[in-house]
């Protein structure tokens, strides 16, 4: 009778070894989430420099193309009214809202020294869970 039992060989996964494998997945997710997050969060970043490159270099076009200087402190809602908005929506690309859809909610905050600093990384910038742009980061003493 002895015999037979010996024969018979066990089947599966033993507790421990489920625990175990379920340990190991807890931890490369512990570790993985947070690079995750903070990739995607640099994404939505890259994009609001992107979009503001757009509009810099819409403001240098307009800037050599009719030699006149804008000043810096300029809000980006202004070059859209006036005598400039026709010829910066065509070196835009239209207008802010469809080209920098991350930019529209706060272009009347931002002016052109805002969008260089944007461009250059001078300026720290937060963005939304949606990657639009929420403000400058201010340094606190």
């Amino acid at each position: 009778m002895k015999i037979l039992n010996k024969n018979k060989k066990k089947k599966g996964f033993t507790l421990i070894e489920l625990i175990a494998v379920v340990a190991i997945i807890g931890i490369l997710a512990a570790l993985l989430v947070p690079r995750i997050t903070g990739y995607m969060n640099e994404a939505k970043k890259t994009k609001v420099v992107d979009q503001a490159r757009k509009v810099s270099m819409a403001v240098e076009t307009y800037q050599m193309r009719k030699s006149v200087d804008i000043p810096t402190s300029t809000k980006i809602n202004t070059l859209e009214t006036g005598n400039m908005a026709t010829m910066f929506k065509e070196y835009l690309g239209g207008d802010i809202d469809t080209v920098c859809p991350q930019l529209s909610s706060k272009k009347s905050e931002l002016d052109i020294a805002d969008i260089k600093g944007i461009v250059d990384g001078s300026i720290d910038f937060k963005v939304d869970t949606a990657g639009n742009y929420t403000g400058k980061v201010t340094a606190t003493p």
